[in-house]
Parts: C-alpha cells; structure tokens; sequence
C-alpha cells in the first residue's frame, strides 16, 4: 500500500501502556504511521499542525477531556472532517449516541478489539488515500 506523508493516526490518551499495545498494532504490526499525544490540548494542537487521516481518542483523561477535545476537533475547519474514534471503559448506549451525535466516526469500548480497530482504521486509510 503507496501513502503519501501524512499520518495515518494520531492517538490522544494518557495511558502511555495503551499507547504502547496500539502502537506494536497498528505501526509495527499493520505498518501504518502513528503519533501519539497524551493530553487532549497536545493531540488537538498535533492535529492542526499535521492532520491525520484518523484519530483514536480517549474519552477520559485529566483537564481536556475526550468529549472537550472531541467538540474541539470538530469545530474547527482544519480539523473538523478528520474521522474521530472514541475509546472508552464505559460501555453504555448514553456514551456512544453521545460521540456519533457530536461528530465521532465510531466507537470502541476497552478492551480493545485490536483487530476490529485496525480493520476500521484500514478502512479509513485507504478511503483518503
């Protein structure tokens, strides 16, 4: 697969671990270019800076939240039509409507799927190729 420079995905969260599984998955593994920001305001600062072709975000974490950075991202025209994967523990139906209803593109509950994940960024990838 040919891609151009841009980074595939950006991760926002504060679990450095997490950061760690996804990132043996998704770069080393399905050989897709990834950065990494650990608060909400670093990860919207990165993607104004270098827009990916998508983001994974967690939904809690201190100060800028998921859903504050989520609202962030798509407010702003350079970053608003980057699609947007909610990560979260909290598996209820309120959280998911919640980040579809705000502009998220989908949403994952921990744990992770490694491979429903990697299928849906796969997907992603090759749809802005």
């Amino acid at each position: 697969m040919t891609r151009n420079a841009r980074t595939d995905v950006l991760y926002i969260d504060d679990d450095n671990l997490m950061e760690t599984v996804l990132r043996l998955r998704l770069e080393y593994l399905e050989g897709f270019s990834m950065t990494y920001a650990a608060t909400g305001q670093a990860g919207l600062d990165r993607a104004r800076e270098d827009p990916p072709k998508a983001i994974l975000l967690d939904w809690h974490m201190p100060g800028m939240d998921g859903w504050d950075t989520l609202r962030a991202l798509k407010a702003d025209p350079r970053t608003q039509g980057i699609p947007v994967y909610m990560l979260t523990g909290c598996a209820t139906m309120e959280y998911a409507e919640c980040a579809l209803s705000h502009g998220a593109s989908g949403y994952f509950t921990k744990p992770l799927n490694l491979a429903l994940i990697s299928a849906r960024i796969r997907q992603t990838v090759e749809e802005t190729a």
